[in-house]
């Protein structure tokens, strides 16, 4: 079976996780000169974030199309906001539909998957690529985000306000011990 990955790219421009003015506040700034720079760290540390833990903070669209049913399906990206998803197919007519014989399985002690519910067997597909289709939902919301990704982002912002030039630390050691129990290991 063939899959093939399609992820949206996020909204940068949407700071609702840390604020301008929450990440302004943890630096006791209160001039307004250098929002543009405080907003791009955000953006910078929430975008380290997401690489150091390899999970997704900003939401974005994950669509897998494969060319065939898969008895179950690891989710390679993670978390699944709300864990919702659907499931398309093309029957044999070419017809577009809607499958809803999968759940969804995910504890923190496995790797999140999609599982077929059903005994029976599956519907005819069309014979194309993209003949089955998981769409999904990956990100975090203000709530679900854990307080210490939380921090270790508010961290990585003063890291990058306080020291301007380059330096052979990438990300703060502390960030990094905040951050390390979240890290997914491949």
């Amino acid at each position: 079976m063939n899959l093939n990955y399609n992820i949206s790219n996020p909204d940068l421009a949407v700071l609702e996780y840390i604020t301008l003015d929450v990440a302004k506040a943890h630096l006791k700034i209160d001039y307004d000169y250098e929002d543009d720079l405080i907003t791009q760290y955000i953006i910078s540390a929430i975008t380290m974030a997401e690489e150091y833990t390899g999970l997704y903070i900003y939401q974005r669209q994950v669509k897998i199309c494969a060319n065939s049913f898969p008895n179950s399906l690891v989710l390679e990206y993670t978390p699944v906001l709300d864990k919702v998803f659907t499931v398309n197919y093309f029957d044999e007519t070419n017809t577009e539909l809607e499958y809803k014989e999968y759940r969804y399985n995910g504890t923190p002690a496995s790797k999140d998957c999609l599982i077929h519910d059903s005994s029976g067997s599956f519907p005819e597909t069309y014979d194309r690529i993209d003949a089955v289709s998981f769409s999904y939902v990956v990100g975090m919301t203000q709530k679900t985000l854990p307080e210490v990704i939380y921090q270790a982002i508010l961290l990585m912002v003063s890291d990058f306000y306080e020291f301007r030039t380059d330096r052979s630390e990438i990300v703060s050691t502390r960030a990094q011990a905040l951050m390390r129990p979240f890290k997914k290991f491949i």
